[in-house]
């Protein structure tokens, strides 16, 4: 929405209250005209409006929630019991019954099957390994990135050995690491040194290592892609 509204400099004001002019002030704002309704205001010797800045927090990661003892409804239930290999349909006052002969909670873990299913365990044990479980699950699907290391065929042995600590802490976290030489005007001359470079600078990263492909070339670039064995 454009505004035409248009302010002389030293012309008298024709609002005649203050409401009118903050109402006035805000319909600018309404069209993005923020500039032009601060000198509105400013005319009546009203604060400035400025915008406010919503901020969104980052969404947390649900986590599973289980029904224990009393908050259990489901009735009957399937109580697997592991340690005598069985999973039996019972009335849940059964199941109660059992699980304080243990001194045991009551956990419901299946609650869309029919009947739902319940286990006798040690709700705090119980909660901790689960917990363990989603996290080694996450960390599972973590999504592979390919990070960077460049070389050069006059690099020195020191540049080597930090370019072999970057790249061997870029395997360890998951990642592949794209190996890129960049060879300049007479160093064309000498791709069989460049690939010999490339392959040491694999064979000296401290764990077994691969090269996704062969050594490619595109013009005067040397690549490939090195990944965890």
């Amino acid at each position: 929405m454009r505004c035409s509204w248009r302010l002389d400099v030293g012309a008298t004001p024709t609002i005649s209250t203050r409401q009118e002019c903050f109402f006035l002030a805000h319909c600018f704002v309404a069209a993005h005209c923020i500039q032009k309704s601060n000198i509105l205001l400013q005319l009546f010797s009203i604060t400035p409006i400025r915008r406010r800045r919503i901020h969104r927090s980052k969404p947390k990661i649900k986590e599973k929630q289980y029904r224990v003892n009393e908050r259990i409804f489901a009735d009957p239930v399937r109580l697997v019991d592991e340690e005598a290999g069985s999973a039996d349909v019972m009335p849940l006052r059964d199941a109660f019954a059992r699980a304080r002969e243990k001194g045991l909670d009551l956990v419901e873990v299946s609650p869309l099957a029919n009947p739902p299913v319940v286990k006798t365990v040690d709700f705090g044990q119980f909660k901790y390994q689960q917990d363990k479980l989603e996290r080694k699950q996450r960390a599972r699907q973590k999504t592979v990135e390919t990070k960077g290391i460049r070389l050069t065929l006059k690099m020195s042995k020191h540049d080597i050995e930090v370019r072999t600590a970057q790249a061997t802490k870029f395997l360890e976290n998951g990642d592949k690491v794209k190996i890129d030489m960049l060879l300049r005007g007479r160093e064309q001359a000498h791709i069989d040194l460049a690939k010999k470079i490339i392959y040491n600078f694999v064979k000296s990263v401290p764990f077994p290592v691969k090269l996704e492909d062969d050594i490619q070339r595109e013009g005067g670039r040397l690549g490939a892609i090195m990944l965890r064995h």
